[in-house]
This record gives C-alpha cells, structure tokens and sequence, in this order.
C-alpha cells in the first residue's frame, strides 16, 4: 500500500511538473483539459501495472545451492529473532512508526470521505428543498437566499431574484451552460475522490486549481463572443465572485 501511494505521488508530481513547464502558457484549453485529466487518472493506474521482463537463466548448479542455502539460512534466522515486535506502551498504546502512518493515513481518508460526502449531501438537499424549472438541457434552482450563480452536472443554481435579470440571461446562463456541455462536474468528481486517496500530497491541489482555471477560461470565452461584452461581463463576475459561497 505505502508503496502504491508513493508512486503515485510521484507520477502526480511528474505529470504535473510537466504540464507548468510545457503547457501551461499554451492556451489550448482542451488540449491542457484533457492532459490534466488524463494523466491525473494514469496517475493512479501506472502503479497498479506490472510489467515481468523475462531474464536470461543461466544453469542452476546445485553445489553452489546447496553452499548459498547452509549460508544464508543462518542469516535469515538471525534477522527474524532480531525484528522488533510492535512496542506497547504501559496505557497500551501502540508505539510501532509503521501502524501509526498506517492509522494516520486511514483516519485522514475517513475525513476526507466524510467531508466529500457532506457537500454532495448539501448539493442534493438543495436541489430538493428549492423550486426548480426544468429546460431540455439543463434544470434552473431557484434559490430562496443570495448566491453566486453555479452549475452541478445538469443543475444550474441561483438566486431567484436574478433569474429575471438580463445579466442572468446574456451573461451567467450562457457561462455555466458552458460548463454543462463540457461535463466539467465530472472532472471535479474525480479529482474530489483522487484528493480522498492522496489527501496527503500537495501536488492534487496543484491539479484541482488548474483543473477549475481551465474550466472557469473556456466557459469565460465561450460567453465574450466580441470586444463590446468584455467590461460588463468582468464586472458581473466580480461581483458574483464575491457571493460566492459553494465552487462546484
């Protein structure tokens, strides 16, 4: 297991690494989309995968066997009557490095979990709770409280009172229809359960934040088809960024 999750990490970091020094600049968002996602996933694969290189065998001979064996059957037993059991304290704690990694790890995994699921939890109490007006590519909830406009799969929430508002209409709407068509939740799902296995590693927040500036870019441009859009569309966001109070 510790090996598995190191070997993650580094191939997080090397993908990563190589994305800030090749592509990052490059302004291709699919491209950068689909390297990130991709390599976030192999990520987690890669280590998974044995690769058995046959070796050329010479002529066992059994002499020399038979010498190795009396030799190092001796050692083996030294080694095993000197490993250290784990050592218990007089409260009964256990004091072995190995099995508190192992608790720390698994009890950071359970936090993460719970985190994770309480938003997805909130999200669907959300939905369920508020009005929502169903369209042939996306649902609207209307939101009973002030809230920056944001999209979860097929659901677009936000303030009721904005629905009605033009910038809604020429601006928001159109911004997280973007992210609607593109399934950019669906990247957000699966760096969320990555994040769960490598809470750890700093790199997979690296990932995540690349991950939301490409999408936040692409949605951006699709909206500002020409110059005269720009400076209304800027001011709208900023003004919705500071709202905002759920990122999904």
């Amino acid at each position: 297991m510790g090996a598995y999750l190191i070997k993650t990490a580094l191939c997080l970091f090397c993908f990563y690494l190589t994305y800030k020094v090749l592509l990052s600049k490059n302004g291709n968002y699919a491209v950068n989309r689909f390297y990130l996602m991709g390599t976030f996933i192999l990520s987690f694969v890669f280590p998974l995968i044995t690769i058995n290189i046959p070796l050329i065998t010479l002529p066992a001979v059994s002499t020399l066997e038979n010498t190795l064996t009396q030799k190092i059957d001796p050692l083996l037993s030294g080694i095993v009557q000197m490993t250290p059991e784990p050592s218990v304290t007089d409260a009964g704690i256990v004091t072995d490095p190995v099995l508190l990694i192992f608790i720390l790890y698994f009890t950071g995994i359970l936090v993460f979990m719970i985190r994770y699921g309480l938003e997805i939890f909130r999200l669907i109490r959300m939905i369920q709770k508020n009005r929502k007006q169903k369209f042939s590519h996306y649902t609207l909830v209307k939101m009973d409280h002030p809230v920056a406009p944001f999209s979860f799969f097929r659901y677009v929430f936000v303030y009721f009172q904005d629905v009605a508002s033009e910038d809604f209409q020429r601006f928001i709407l159109k911004h997280e229809m973007e992210h609607i068509r593109n399934w950019h939740s669906l990247d957000r799902l699966f760096i969320g359960l990555g994040q769960i296995v490598q809470w750890f590693n700093p790199v997979v927040l690296l990932y995540k934040k690349a991950v939301i500036t490409l999408h936040e870019f692409s949605a951006d441009y699709a909206v500002i088809e020409n110059a005269a859009w720009i400076r209304g569309y800027q001011q709208k966001i900023l003004q919705y960024s500071c709202e905002r109070t759920i990122l999904c």
